[in-house]
């Protein structure tokens, strides 16, 4: 349809009833490059924006914002071991081998949660020790993200190359 106002400089645009990523299927890949650094350029501009603060902050609350935060960061670390480990050696050596490795990582981040819970819980009730059941928890899913990390078969690093096999820990 010419002279539609989907259609500019012989790249046709249908906004309505396509799927998002048939969006930009009529633009050459330079033309998608400019557009999302554009959009780039635009998001950090607004960043770029002063957002007002209190005069003086809450470093408690930022405390413990950052140690929740840390206890989340460190379970997707420690999904994120297990998920790496079973695809560079299969499931044998890894967490929960040949068993439910998802039902296991649902625990897992729900275990976080609730130790989260329990350290607001401790905080709210002014417990000397309120931070430990999340920050220990944290350590923990740090420590296994670590270990499952580090897992690497000898039946798989193999180098191909040189037919040697490769120094690594079990």
């Amino acid at each position: 349809m010419v002279g539609s106002p989907t259609e500019h400089k012989g790249c046709q645009l249908s906004v309505r009833g396509e799927a998002p990523g048939r969006l930009l299927a009529g633009l050459s890949s330079t033309r998608k490059t400019q557009l999302m650094k554009r959009i780039l350029a635009s998001l950090l501009a607004l960043l770029l924006i002063p957002i007002p603060s209190p005069a003086k902050p809450n470093w408690k609350l930022v405390g413990r914002i950052t140690l929740y935060a840390g206890a989340v960061a460190a379970d997707a670390f420690a999904a994120k071991g297990g998920v790496d480990c079973r695809r560079r050696n299969g499931p044998e050596p890894c967490t929960e081998k040949y068993g439910e490795f998802k039902g296991f990582e649902i625990t897992r981040a729900v275990t976080t949660g609730v130790m989260i819970g329990i350290s607001e819980w401790g905080h709210h009730e002014q417990f000397k020790e309120w931070f430990v059941p999340a920050a220990g928890f944290g350590a923990f899913n740090f420590a296994w993200g670590l270990h499952e990390e580090r897992i690497h078969s000898f039946h798989r690093d193999k180098d191909k190359d040189r037919g040697e096999w490769l120094t690594k820990t079990h």
